[in-house]
């Protein structure tokens, strides 16, 4: 896929990108990368933290108030 030796991942990985998220940056030859959003995914990544706390409440998850955005998409995800 690379003429140049070592920076075949790199292509692959800013080729996923333009399907499901967006390359922010090459460090170190290595894609940095974000995936605002998974086709066919259940859309919670793209949810602000306050959404994700009030679906929380609705499942009635413990500790919620203490979590992160990240950890609320966790734990809704393992309510599902």
């Amino acid at each position: 896929m690379s003429a140049v030796p070592g920076t075949g991942s790199v292509m692959r990985s800013s080729a996923k990108a333009l399907v499901t998220g967006a390359v922010l940056g090459v460090a170190g030859g290595a894609a940095l990368m974000r995936y605002t959003h998974v086709p066919g995914g259940d859309g919670l990544d793209d949810l602000t933290k306050d959404e994700l706390y009030e679906r929380a409440q609705k499942a009635d998850i413990p500790g919620r108030s203490e979590m992160n955005k990240d950890e609320l998409v966790r734990a809704l995800r393992s309510t599902a």
